[in-house]
């Protein structure tokens, strides 16, 4: 809670392999290295009907779009709320909020918790699309995909991590079918971006249209 910076972000990531380590050797609740699938996709019972729209592709997929569209919804509302402008501020002047009598320490700790339970729910989507999950899910590198979008796209903005999400996974795609070393191509644009466009993919966008 009272790391910042370059140092949150690496313990973030000790504690994600201490969790990945502990799930890859607990083979009787996480499967191992062989994952977990003995599920299947059942109907959304809601109480005076079942609908069974999971297991249908195409329903699924609109299923996925409605739970995004909600994510993001709140998501944007709870930006504009006033514990969303208090993280702003923290943002902005951490110590100035301080001597607002901001409690800092909160609004980033339910923060935290906050951005756990959007990806939670992430998670869960993507489990039931593949209808498996393994501990890989939870590697460091998985991390790091999550950071490449968030700078790609512009993380001072809202809709910057997204736009970097679909430009990562469009090169991802591309390239990996020409070369199997993809990630060098990949890591070679980050570097150039953090570089030359600290604001992201957004923020090169906006400067041309301001100008």
């Amino acid at each position: 809670m009272r790391l910042r910076g370059v140092y949150f972000a690496m313990c973030s990531i000790a504690f994600g392999q201490v969790f990945y380590y502990i799930a890859f050797q607990w083979r009787s609740a996480t499967g191992g290295d062989d994952g977990v699938s003995a599920w299947t996709r059942v109907p959304l019972d809601l109480g005076f009907a079942k609908l069974d729209i999971l297991n249908d592709p195409q329903a699924f997929y609109y299923f996925v779009v409605a739970v995004f569209a909600a994510c993001a919804a709140a998501m944007a509302f709870l930006l504009r709320s006033p514990f969303g402008r208090t993280l702003l501020a923290i943002r902005e002047n951490e110590r100035r909020a301080r001597f607002l009598g901001i409690p800092v320490d909160r609004h980033i700790w339910m923060s935290w918790v906050i951005s756990c339970f959007f990806v939670s729910i992430a998670g869960t989507l993507f489990a039931l699309m593949n209808n498996f999950v393994d501990p890989r899910a939870i590697r460091w590198d998985q991390s790091g995909n999550f950071v490449i979008m968030a700078v790609l796209g512009g993380m001072r903005s809202f809709w910057g991590p997204l736009i970097g999400a679909a430009i990562f996974l469009v090169l991802q795609d591309y390239i990996s079918s020409h070369t199997e070393n993809w990630m060098s191509f990949i890591g070679l644009f980050f570097v150039l971006i953090v570089l030359f466009f600290p604001r992201g993919v957004l923020g090169i966008i906006r400067r041309k249209v301001t100008s």
